[in-house]
């Protein structure tokens, strides 16, 4: 690979020394500069640093930029950091020390170092398809009875073995036991959310147990079923899986 290369904007010329990324600027290109220019292409690295002590420019080795560099970029992130925040504090009219933080050990984990998680699963129940909302909603046209919905998920809360919730395939859990601390379902317009928050959940736990809420809402099973699919272990037992679309992680809790 060649040492130089040269660069030319507008009249002026500049040689770029490539192990290093030092440049000089020669100035508008003529016969001179020409000659100028084959000077330079010849130099070996030390010559190329001589002529940059004639320049009166400071001398740097790759360890030397590899340090302005790091610096460069911890001053970008420092800066970037500090610019979200204070639109984070001007958005939502907040004093910086009413932001919640907390000092945690070097070998914490975000995920597996969680006490919870509370997911929503979003329904739009009209007969009228979603058009802006639709990767956001799964769209039911049939009447959902939430009432009936609503009394099936207060089966769900509690400590259980969710063997009928949840998708065994590709699956390697060891235990299906799983605590359920709060379940309701809302409804709020034509949109109907199902809030579960626990300890933890099964592959497709929460889109299984919306499902099977679906089926308490039109009437094909009691509320009081949910309870038996539960004992059953049995996932030929429990509603089919909704589709991803209406699924959100809303929170990760760690009290």
């Amino acid at each position: 690979m060649k040492r130089f290369y040269i660069k030319r904007i507008g009249d002026f010329v500049t040689i770029v020394h490539r192990p290093t990324h030092q440049t000089i600027t020669m100035g508008s290109l003529d016969e001179e500069m020409g000659k100028q220019i084959k000077r330079f292409i010849k130099m070996t690295t030390e010559e190329f640093y001589k002529e940059l002590y004639s320049f009166g420019l400071k001398f740097k080795t790759t360890k030397n930029i590899k340090e302005e560099q790091d610096k460069e970029k911890e001053d970008w992130y420092k800066s970037a950091w500090s610019f979200t925040t204070k639109q984070v504090l001007d958005h939502y009219k907040l004093k910086e020390d009413s932001i919640p933080e907390e000092e945690v050990p070097l070998e914490f984990h975000s995920r597996f170092d969680s006490k919870g998680k509370k997911y929503i699963y979003t329904i739009l129940n009209r007969e009228e398809p979603p058009t802006i909302e639709r990767n956001y909603v799964y769209h039911f046209p049939k009447k959902l009875d939430v009432d009936l919905m609503r009394q099936g998920s207060k089966f769900f809360i509690g400590e259980h073995e969710f063997d009928s919730f949840y998708k065994k395939s590709g699956s390697t859990v060891k235990s299906t036991l799983r605590n359920i601390y709060y379940c309701d379902v809302i409804k709020r317009d034509n949109l109907i959310e199902f809030i579960v928050i626990g300890n933890g959940f099964l592959y497709n736990m929460v889109r299984i147990m919306a499902g099977t809420l679906i089926e308490v809402g039109i009437g094909r099973i009691q509320p009081k079923d949910i309870q038996d699919i539960l004992l059953a272990k049995d996932r030929e037992k429990a509603g089919r899986s909704l589709p991803p679309q209406g699924l959100c992680l809303y929170e990760v809790l760690y009290w």
